[in-house]
């Protein structure tokens, strides 16, 4: 689900390797300094950026449409409901997999509320933001600027990437052709880098359940609470909810439910007890056997 430093690390060197550097004396002269654009400030962005920077022969832009680096892992959002992960969503690896090689999870300094071996999405946000923070300036990006179009376009002195960003207006600034809240910048560039994931937008099958005004449809990425499942506020009793599909974030939020419901019932903090859940099933569908095991099996303390 996130990411092996090394791997793209290793990649992106012997990229970067490949430009030339000549030698004069005992000078090294390289060539001139090459402007790099890279899209998105998720994980593959940052660690991106940060190679292609300590190599000082580049100029590096970071774009990202969000206000704060991380991708889907950004926290905290706007709202409860933006985004597209629970906070509280862990890793489906363990935080001895994932992970930046030149960064330990003991960074976080997170002193009495110590890192999981699942992290949760809120704090792979802190690790994220904390590895921008010493790697990577501020002046590296430009935030809220969505990237709409990149060509490769002939110039004078060769072929350069034409970069086109929308960004929003706020104030009595009129608009352009991109709207009347929005303008657009154009900026160049010698080389683009895609790093913008693909998990930013909803994967929606064609729609399997008639629509209904008794039956909500949720995406997993909108599901934060048990009402979400419901149209309206109030007794659910003895109702039932569906989850179809066998990836992993039906697998998770499939578990959250299960998790949810029986908090409401059976916790021993009466702030979150609540009859309105009572006797309400979830059953998970899949298009093909799935076998739910648990990630790991913690051992007594003196085996570990």
């Amino acid at each position: 689900m996130l990411f092996r430093s090394s791997h793209k690390l290793s990649r992106i060197k012997k990229s970067i390797s490949r430009f030339p550097v000549t030698g004069f004396g005992n000078r090294l002269l390289a060539n001139p300094m090459k402007s790099v654009c890279i899209i998105g400030a998720g994980p593959g962005g940052l660690v991106a950026a940060k190679t292609f920077l300590q190599s000082e022969q580049f100029k590096v832009t970071v774009y990202e449409k969000d206000d704060k680096v991380g991708g889907i892992w950004a926290f905290p959002k706007r709202s409860e409901s933006d985004g597209y992960l629970s906070p509280q969503t862990p890793t489906n690896l363990s935080k001895f997999t994932v992970g930046f090689s030149d960064l330990s999870w003991q960074s976080l300094g997170t002193g009495e509320s110590h890192v999981p071996m699942f992290p949760a999405a809120t704090q792979v946000g802190q690790y994220l933001e904390l590895y921008r923070d010493r790697y990577v300036p501020s002046s590296t990006f430009k935030f809220g600027h969505c990237v709409v179009s990149a060509d490769r376009v002939k110039q004078d002195d060769g072929y350069r990437w034409k970069v086109v960003t929308e960004i929003k207006i706020y104030g009595p600034e009129a608009g352009d052709s991109a709207g009347a809240n929005t303008k657009q910048e154009t900026a160049y560039f010698d080389y683009v880098i895609n790093a913008t994931g693909f998990f930013s937008k909803p994967s929606v099958p064609t729609r399997l359940i008639p629509p209904s005004q008794t039956v909500k449809e949720v995406h997993t990425s909108h599901f934060r609470e048990l009402d979400n499942l419901f149209v309206e506020r109030g007794s659910h009793a003895g109702k039932n909810i569906l989850v179809y599909g066998g990836g992993n974030s039906a697998g998770e939020v499939a578990s959250n439910i299960a998790f949810q419901l029986s908090s409401s019932q059976y916790s021993p903090n009466a702030s979150v007890h609540n009859n309105r859940f009572e006797g309400v099933r979830v059953y998970h569908v899949t298009p093909r056997p799935l076998y739910a095991i648990p990630p790991y099996v913690p051992g007594d303390r003196a085996n570990t």
